[in-house]
Order: structure tokens, then C-alpha cells, then sequence
């Protein structure tokens, strides 16, 4: 009896929008007793909550047919996501109408949990971007490439690989930074040649040489 209700409520919720229905209206609607409804369904919150339950639940099933392994699983859970939640003209089926509209007039407890099983189905489709994923795939005006092609310029490209390390050429010698010795000339050849300089004993004293003895200079009577 809860399916026949469920599957008779859900086009008269799409139809009229649940802040407009009563249980009054809708047990009228779908020609069943009103303590008939109430017994099953004591509010029309739960009724609304548990028709949103099973359309997630039914949309998590068909994502978990895709392995987590697959090639390019994320992209395949969109597709199924898609063809799962649109009918073949391209809009949504009436369970998903009433998720993307009427979940918000439920009480903050049953929200809660609606809210909280749609982020994880978003998480399978498109993780870490799971909320723009279900708001371009809940967009009617979308199409499958157009999402795919949102998907892959938010996917970083690969670093380019590392050019081959080139080998490395053996350092010079240091340059001696030492003074060349002075070039010494021969008085008699007037070639040049590298001075030697002669080492000098620590011990050695270096007596000075006199200085040279000028020729006398001729009186005037000379």
C-alpha cells in the first residue's frame, strides 16, 4: 500500500507543489481514503521525505554499477546520472522535480538527511567539485559534452617532464693568483731573463755595500 501511495502522490506533488497540497486534497486526488493515507503517512512531510529517500537511493544504486576502477569512472557516474534523472525530451523526471524543488519545505530534520545523501552522490560524481557538478547536471539546458568540457579545463594538465640533466664538465684549475718573478737584464748581452732571487739564511747578516767612490774633482790650477 505505501508504494501504490507513493507512486500515485508523486505526480500530483509535481503537479501541484507541496505548500499547495494537504492530505485532504491529496487522498482525494489519488481516490483513497484520507485515514487510509494518515495511517501510512501521518503528514505529508514524511510522505514528501520518503519519496526523496528512495529517488536517491534509486540514483546511488545506478551510480554504484560503475566500479571505482573503471576508466574515466567519474565521467561515466555523470552519464548515468543524467540518462537516470531526465526523461527522453530532456527534462526531469517528476521524483527529481521534486528533489530540486520541494526539498527545501522540509522540516530541518528530514532536510538534514536528504541534503547530507546528495553531497555524498555528489562526491561520487565529481570529487572535490561534487556541488558544481550536481548544479550543471540539474541545469535543464545542459547537455552531457557541454559538462565534460566544463570538467576537463578544471582538470590540471600534467607537469611537462623533466628535460635530461646535461653532464657536467669538469671544474677548471684555480688560477695561481702568485706574482711572476721580474725579468732581470743582462748588462753585456741585453737580454732579459726571469729572475731567480737567491734565498737568504734566516741566520745570514746582510752587510750593506758602500756606496760607490766618485773621482777626485781637478783644482782650478790644474
Amino acid at each position: 500500500m505505501e508504494d501504490h501511495i507513493l507512486q500515485a502522490a508523486k505526480p500530483v506533488l509535481v503537479r501541484n507543489a507541496r505548500i499547495y497540497t494537504s492530505v485532504a486534497g491529496l487522498a482525494y486526488a489519488i481516490r483513497l481514503p484520507a485515514a487510509t493515507l494518515r495511517r501510512h503517512f501521518p503528514d505529508l512531510d514524511g510522505l514528501l521525505g520518503e519519496l526523496l529517500h528512495r529517488h536517491l537511493r534509486a540514483i546511488s544504486d545506478e551510480l554504484g554499477k560503475i566500479p571505482h576502477d573503471a576508466p574515466n569512472c567519474q565521467a561515466a557516474r555523470r552519464a548515468a546520472y543524467l540518462a537516470f534523472t531526465r526523461t527522453p525530451y530532456g527534462g526531469h523526471t517528476d521524483a527529481h522535480i521534486l528533489l530540486l524543488r520541494d526539498r527545501h519545505a522540509l522540516p530541518p530534520d528530514l532536510a538534514e538527511s536528504v541534503e547530507a545523501i546528495r553531497q555524498s552522490i555528489g562526491d561520487l560524481l565529481a570529487y572535490p567539485h561534487g556541488p558544481l557538478a550536481l548544479a550543471m547536471l540539474d541545469t535543464p539546458c545542459t547537455d552531457l559534452k557541454q559538462i565534460e568540457t566544463m570538467f576537463a579545463a578544471l582538470t590540471p594538465a600534467p607537469a611537462p617532464a623533466a628535460p635530461p640533466e646535461a653532464p657536467k664538465e669538469p671544474a677548471p684549475p684555480p688560477l695561481s693568483t702568485a706574482l711572476p718573478p721580474p725579468l732581470k737584464r743582462h748588462l753585456l748581452t741585453g737580454t732579459t731573463s726571469l729572475a731567480q732571487p737567491t734565498p737568504i739564511s734566516p741566520h745570514t747578516t746582510v752587510t750593506p755595500r758602500p756606496p760607490p767612490k766618485l773621482p777626485a774633482r781637478a783644482s782650478p790650477e790644474e
